[in-house]
């Protein structure tokens, strides 16, 4: 409704699905849309009653012109996704224009989807293990996290950083997970099989999967089916699940953590969760993003930041986990204000599976 309010009677609003939204304005000139995008993101800023919640939103959004930015719908409509995109990485509630320079990451977005879509059903995508370890004085590895990695064989390395939001834009982001889920759960139990003792791995879970009703009841069954002791998978989500929380995300966050599955959050602190909502939910982990830990031991607001984390994380019962730690600094920090756990280059790079097997091996 507050979308419908901003534009005029002869414009068009439309959801694309999920978050995403268009409006067709007719007639405008680039002063005209820029106003009218400036009111969105104002409208949509002012909060949400919500029973008894106030909710609140940001909109991103970009801005493509007929003609001159594409000549058909389906072009135009991705033009002003690259500008929206462009938006996203500036910063929350920002407005930007389709410009002539972005027009080379369109056509990069378009052959990374084009080869995704191949490269999953090819399975030429595969999963790293980055170990976590203990802060005991010998650091001892007491889980891992699986992260996926893509090799294509013309563009090189792509980051997940990259092709993942592509795949959500484009709707492969149900395939990917599925793709991660049937390898991790099939790699454990391999290593299972060859008589290795793998720690409990973390998977990360998009917001998307949680709000699929039957996704946990999906996975425990795959977990079953491979006989696997439940301890052995973690899930990772992200605070943006639990903003876009609702019944079915709360059911499968219930069922996962009945059926043994442990739950962590990931990156806290980088979004707009409340701790009302994180105390109700069963959660056994909280990770202090990166971008907190890179300045540990030299900036004080990262300190503080990583200081009230760790903090909440003994007044809720919970683990703490730091992510990203690569220098002495920041471990002797981490150490000294009571982190349990941590994990990043430092102590060692995300391994190909080979290699955590021979770490396994070692590790006894």
């Amino acid at each position: 409704m507050r979308l419908k309010e901003v534009v005029r009677d002869v414009d068009t609003v439309a959801r694309l699905g999920g978050d995403e939204f268009t409006v067709i304005i007719t007639g405008g000139d680039e002063e005209l849309a820029e106003h009218v995008a400036e009111r969105i993101v104002d409208d949509l800023s002012a909060s949400f009653q919500v029973k008894q919640h106030k909710l609140h939103i940001s909109a991103s959004i970009g801005i493509a012109f007929f003609p001159d930015d594409a000549q058909d719908s389906a072009s135009l409509t991705k033009s002003a996704d690259v500008a929206m995109y462009r938006a996203k990485e500036q910063g929350r509630s920002r407005v930007e224009f389709f410009r002539s320079d972005l027009h080379v990451r369109l056509l990069k977005r378009a052959a990374i989807e084009e080869a995704l879509r191949s490269a999953i059903p090819a399975k030429r995508l595969r999963l790293v293990y980055q170990p976590k370890y203990n802060l005991n004085e010998e650091p001892a590895m007491i889980g891992a996290e699986a992260l996926l990695r893509w090799r294509d064989a013309d563009m090189g390395d792509i980051s997940p950083a990259e092709f993942i939001p592509i795949a959500e834009a484009c709707g492969l982001i149900h395939e990917l997970a599925m793709f991660v889920e049937d390898m991790l759960i099939q790699q454990v139990k391999e290593w299972r099989h060859n008589k290795l003792s793998p720690p409990p791995i973390a998977m990360n879970v998009s917001p998307r999967q949680l709000k699929e009703p039957t996704f946990a009841q999906k996975i425990v069954k795959k977990i079953n089916d491979a006989d696997i002791p439940h301890n052995l998978i973690h899930l990772e989500i992200t605070e943006n699940a639990l903003l876009d929380s609702n019944d079915a995300v709360r059911s499968n966050l219930e069922f996962l953590a009945k059926s043994g599955i442990e739950l962590s959050l990931d990156d806290f602190g980088t979004g707009y969760s409340s701790l009302s909502r994180i105390k109700s939910l069963p959660i056994k982990e909280l990770k202090v993003d990166k971008s907190f830990v890179d300045g540990l031991g030299e900036n004080p607001e990262d300190e503080a930041i990583a200081l009230t984390v760790l903090s909440l994380t003994t007044a809720l019962g919970l683990r703490s986990v730091a992510e990203g730690v690569e220098n002495h600094k920041q471990l002797d920090w981490l150490r000294q204000h009571g982190c349990e756990t941590v994990q990043g280059y430092l102590l060692q790079r995300p391994l190909e599976s080979d290699h955590f097997e021979d770490l396994l091996a070692k590790n006894g």
